[in-house]
């Protein structure tokens, strides 16, 4: 593998959005980590170490955001890896998650008779509409 890193994930980037992709945010990354591996006049196959400290080397005070920097590296680095055969690609998981969902809040049944009280007070008075919001509400709250 010859050439610099920042080439490599031009290259890369070209080919992913020849292929359709829009690559906003993980362009920077890449460029970011192209610099990085540069910066210490890295050549040859990259390991898992150069990866990992890449992704940690953040200020983000974000847990998510280490497993993320490194989930993005994962497309590139199979890619060079293909093109080396000797660069590691990190499993994934290795940080850790790379998003954290809220946990879904679970309407207790003063919640929904309240919900149901207030679906059936709907204008018009009298009209399919009240009717249809207590039915389907109703129905999911089943």
């Amino acid at each position: 593998m010859t050439g610099t890193f920042a080439g490599h994930v031009e290259d890369y980037l070209a080919m992913r959005r020849g292929l359709g992709y829009r690559l906003t945010g993980q362009s920077s990354y890449l460029r970011n980590f192209a610099g990085y591996l540069d910066g210490l006049r890295h050549h040859g196959p990259v390991p898992i170490a150069l990866s990992v400290d890449w992704a940690t080397s953040t200020s983000s005070t974000d847990p998510c955001t280490r497993a993320r920097r490194l989930s993005v590296l994962r497309d590139f680095l199979r890619h060079l890896a293909a093109l080396d055969g000797a660069t590691e690609v990190p499993p994934p998981g290795l940080l850790g998650p790379t998003g954290h969902r809220k946990p879904p809040h679970v309407y207790s049944d003063t919640e929904i008779a309240t919900l149901l009280q207030a679906a059936a007070a709907l204008t018009p008075t009298g009209g399919l509409r009240p009717h249809c919001y207590v039915t389907l509400f109703s129905l999911l709250a089943c």
